[in-house]
């Protein structure tokens, strides 16, 4: 597979200007649809809550859960009483710690908890059914561990320098986004390989800046 690039691009150049949309993603929703439906890591639960799972190659479950308690600007909207907004936060925090606190983000009122050994959907499933996680927790979700999928395994990929952790740290920036192709990009070049299998399919029409033609009117936008 090739690595989806960053958005579709635009080339604006002395020579010419082309829009690029590199490579589209591999893992499409419908892939990810039926992988789930394979069984997957993970347990029933309770009834009507999200069910949470693993994903060989892409997430983990890790035996922790984050939990973050509600806020007391949303109990105040939902009608409570002062008195009232800092008794449910007290019983949801007492909640909270009954169990071993990994991590906190106190000013987030974030908590990552250990399971003890209790499947994801079955903790998570039991706190949000629960009157304290009900009327306490905003919501309860697994702490993923995540697998890096987002370099490429173009066997040219190692000849780009310019991607290397030492100067764009490229992987590490798909890991967080691979663009979208509703998003346009303007390069500005000296031209495109009107050829390349990356590029052919997903050029918009190119403009010779010194021409000043449009690529349909004779304006040359090659390479």
């Amino acid at each position: 597979r090739r690595q989806p690039s960053a958005s579709p691009a635009v080339g604006l150049s002395g020579r010419g200007m082309a829009l690029t949309h590199c490579v589209s993603t591999l893992v499409t929703a419908s892939l990810l649809a039926a992988a789930f439906g394979r069984g997957l890591r993970g347990s029933e639960g309770p009834r009507n809550f999200p069910q949470f799972w693993s994903l060989p190659g892409v997430q983990a479950l890790s035996g922790r859960v984050i939990v973050k308690l509600k806020p007391a600007a949303a109990l105040e909207r939902e009608g409570r009483a002062h008195g009232e907004v800092d008794a449910i936060r007290r019983r949801a925090l007492d909640e909270v710690l009954k169990h071993t606190v990994k991590r906190r983000e106190s000013r987030l009122d974030v908590y990552v908890v250990d399971t003890g050994g209790m499947e994801e959907n079955d903790f998570i499933g039991t706190l949000m059914a629960s009157r304290i996680g009900k009327d306490g927790v905003e919501f309860a979700e697994p702490d993923y561990l995540l697998e890096p999928m987002s370099c490429p395994n173009d066997p040219d990929f190692a000849a780009q320098w310019h991607h290397d952790d030492s100067h764009l740290q490229s992987c590490a920036a798909w890991d967080i986004q691979t663009g979208s192709p509703g998003v346009t990009i303007a390069i500005c070049d000296t031209g495109v390989d009107l050829a390349h299998p990356d590029l052919v399919d997903n050029m918009k029409e190119g403009y010779n800046a010194a021409d000043q033609l449009w690529q349909g009117d004779g304006g040359d936008v090659s390479a």
